[in-house]
């Protein structure tokens, strides 16, 4: 299609209302890309625009500090006067919730595991992601998860975008406390991550509503139901650790995002059939999988 500096431009993998992703090649380093185009004369110098262009910058920051083999990783960015462009890693695969549909628990548990430790990852270099949701995973043929799109990221020592910024797509995934203006960080997109699994496992999202207003007020104010009754091949000892990851407390949740994933895979797949990659090995759970094994045993003796 032509060329962008050292870059071969090949085909459009997607586009927006903005900007375009393209598959290429760098001629200079001999290896695939791909291209995230963001067309400036479409921003029309708004607020609004401003704040595109923030997040582009945002994203390619944030993204370039991180090098985790479940993170798409950034290679170059530059602004021109027509246009701004980022080049990243080129991950061919399935946003999360296409791959995982009719694969098994394993399966699926072992790609919300890599996300998680992902998030851990740039956790520990203070930059919290916000934007955590299926279509920000990319799953490959091996069952490799990237997480992607650092645009909406808070750095420790930056100041992040607005709120305003924030309540752009999708709201299912969006944690009460980023809802009611308040710090947004690690265990915000702990939060994330637990309505995505909960997702993964049931087919839907934790909370719904006829619309954007009343689901934002469900966010903030209902608890979810429980995933088992949501789909009956869920343990309902699952139901518990899901529930924890989603308290409106940030405090109330786990430590870690791996904590929650080894706790929720222990309620869902006990670890004599994990099946793991070994880029991300599950951490041994502690006291949340103690307390699960006490309730399992109770409801037991109960009946």
């Amino acid at each position: 299609m032509g060329h962008l500096g050292r870059y071969e431009i090949h085909e459009c993998l997607g586009r927006g209302a903005v900007g375009h992703v393209y598959s290429g090649r760098d001629e200079c380093l001999q290896r695939d890309v791909a291209i995230k185009l963001l067309w400036l004369h479409l921003l029309g110098g708004s607020t609004d625009g401003d704040m595109v262009l923030q997040r582009f910058r945002v994203e390619a920051s944030a993204a370039a500090q991180l090098s985790h083999p479940n993170i798409v990783k950034v290679y170059d960015f530059a602004e021109r006067p027509e246009f701004a462009y980022i080049v990243m890693e080129l991950v061919r695969g399935l946003r999360l919730t296409e791959y995982t549909a009719g694969r098994s628990a394993a399966e699926k548990l072992s790609a919300l595991r890599q996300v998680a430790a992902a998030l851990d990852y740039a956790h520990s270099f203070g930059i919290y992601h916000r934007d955590v949701k299926p279509a920000n995973v990319l799953v490959n043929s091996d069952g490799v998860a990237k997480l992607a799109d650092f645009g909406l990221a808070k750095m420790r020592s930056v100041s992040g975008i607005t709120l305003r910024g924030m309540l752009v797509g999708t709201f299912h995934y969006l944690p009460p406390e980023q809802l009611r203006s308040e710090f947004a960080g690690a265990r915000s997109d702990q939060y994330s991550l637990a309505a995505m699994a909960y997702e993964v496992l049931t087919g839907r999202p934790p909370l719904e509503a006829a619309t954007e207003h009343m689901l934002l007020l469900r966010i903030v104010s209902d608890d979810p139901r429980p995933a088992s009754a949501a789909n009956r091949d869920v343990p309902e000892t699952a139901d518990l650790v899901l529930a924890r990851a989603l308290s409106k407390n940030p405090g109330e949740r786990f430590t870690s995002c791996s904590e929650f994933m080894a706790e929720l895979s222990y309620a869902v797949d006990p670890p004599r059939q994990w099946r793991v990659p070994s880029i991300a090995p599950p951490p041994k759970p502690n006291f949340w999988r103690t307390a699960v094994m006490e309730v399992t045993r109770r409801f037991s003796i109960a009946s």
